[in-house]
């Protein structure tokens, strides 16, 4: 049986509900959201960063593990240029299904043409994707499936949207708890 980790749950309850609904585990506890690019790394964490730009991203490469939601309605952040960056980096792409929830109406489109185009260079340059709930609350939590499904919006393979849900994020906890 697989176990599914979700790696963005911000609250003990949501991380409560999340096993409940068949997570062996979550992030809870081992995230640290970089507000700026000024902010300090946290040695025993997974550093995330939100880029809102080109130049925000290509910033955020050298100093983070992780970049979470890289999508704008309004222009494209990751370019195959940046996805060679952050290749050669190592660094994991995180997509959080709060993030895709918190557009409405054209924004929402928007958002989805943006999210096809970066998860087909992701998928070309072979970069990891997670895939996550956001859940700030138990209300945000959602099941495996529904962030499987999500990251299937994505195009990604159904493969690697599995494996976004399981081993890599399950991978990144462990390296935070001195297991790896």
């Amino acid at each position: 049986m697989r176990e599914y980790v979700d790696l963005i749950v911000k609250t003990q309850e949501a991380h409560e509900e999340a096993r409940s609904l068949g997570f062996s585990t979550t992030g809870f506890g081992h995230i640290h959201l970089m507000d700026s690019l000024k902010a300090s790394r946290k040695k025993d964490s997974i550093n995330l960063f939100h880029p809102t730009s080109d130049s925000e991203l290509r910033e955020a490469i050298k100093r983070v593990d992780a970049l979470l939601d890289p999508i704008s309605p309004e222009k494209q952040i990751i370019t195959p240029t940046n996805a060679t960056l952050v290749k050669e980096k190592n660094i994991v792409v995180v997509f959080t299904l709060k993030h895709f929830l918190s557009f409405a109406g054209v924004s929402r489109v928007k958002y989805m043409r943006s999210a096809i185009i970066t998860g087909r260079i992701l998928k070309k340059k072979r970069i990891p994707v997670v895939l996550s709930s956001g859940a700030e609350s138990i209300y945000d939590v959602k099941t495996p499936r529904q962030i499987i499904s999500f990251g299937e919006l994505f195009e990604l393979d159904y493969p690697q949207c599995v494996y976004g849900v399981t081993e890599l994020p399950r991978y990144l906890v462990n390296r935070c708890e001195g297991n790896i």
